[in-house]
């Protein structure tokens, strides 16, 4: 049976390729939710929890990562950086920390807090690029086309159509790297920006790009003992910046070096 035509230099499936991996998938979904539902008797408060999540949110909540590793040493963290979005990063983990206004109906989790956004430029960018322009020219961070399904990618599609891109990212942690080096303008997360003394925003949060914080997994595997104990810790300890992430801030850290 041909299962791939070849065109140039690239192969395409066949119609019988693609009935195979179809099937395929079908097989690979029905092992993974079989491994599911055993993992999910599992009440040992051991072992290894993989966790996808984004450079920028690990980096920012890594204290309480850190609470959670010296109040159960024997459970292992496996943070995966991923900048997908919560359903095809859950294929390779058991919990996701992901930034998102759509969680996936076939995981559960908690909205943590509600995260807006605002529209940022660097200093050095504003000292060549007046703040009162209009948007269209400006210099523009936007997302490469996979990421296309991101509020702010969306945003900009409807808003600055002709936007002048200097740069496309696919990560959130490129993104404010480039803002900050003054590649061009663009939306950030205010609890990560405004602490920034090299960034100036450019406008109040935009209403339409407020999105959540979500800790999601799968249905079958919240009752396993170290899952649930991860989410219920990082719930607990995220949840007490909550109004402070909604208003646009980082963490206190104070509260936490004492405790």
């Amino acid at each position: 049976m041909r299962l791939f035509d070849r065109s140039g230099s690239a192969y395409q499936l066949t119609r019988e390729g693609e009935g195979m991996v179809a099937s395929a998938r079908r097989m690979e979904a029905e092992f993974e939710a079989i491994s599911r539902q055993v993992s999910g008797h599992d009440a040992r408060l051991s072992g290894r929890v993989r966790v996808a999540t984004t450079d920028a949110l690990a980096a920012a909540f890594m204290p309480e990562l850190a609470s959670f590793t010296r109040r159960y040493p024997e459970i292992e963290i496996d943070l995966l950086s991923t900048p997908e979005p919560a359903e095809l990063a859950m294929r390779e983990a058991e919990v996701a920390l992901l930034v998102t206004d759509r969680p996936p109906p076939n995981l559960v989790g908690r909205r943590l807090a509600a995260l807006p956004s605002a529209l940022y430029a660097a200093r050095r960018y504003l000292a060549d690029h007046p703040a009162d322009g209009e948007l269209a020219s400006h210099l523009w961070v936007g997302w490469e086309d996979g990421m296309s399904h991101i509020p702010a990618a969306r945003w900009m599609r409807e808003h600055v159509p002709d936007a002048r891109l200097a740069c496309r990212v696919s990560s959130g942690a490129t993104l404010a790297a480039a803002i900050r080096a003054g590649v061009g303008i663009g939306h950030l997360l205010c609890f990560l920006a405004d602490e920034d003394p090299a960034l100036v925003p450019l406008r109040p949060p935009e209403p339409a790009l407020e999105t959540g914080l979500w800790l999601l997994t799968h249905e079958d595997l919240r009752t396993t003992g170290r899952v649930r104990v991860f989410l219920d810790s990082m719930a607990e300890e995220i949840g007490l910046h909550k109004r402070a992430l909604a208003a646009g801030r980082a963490p206190e850290r104070k509260a936490l070096a004492a405790r």
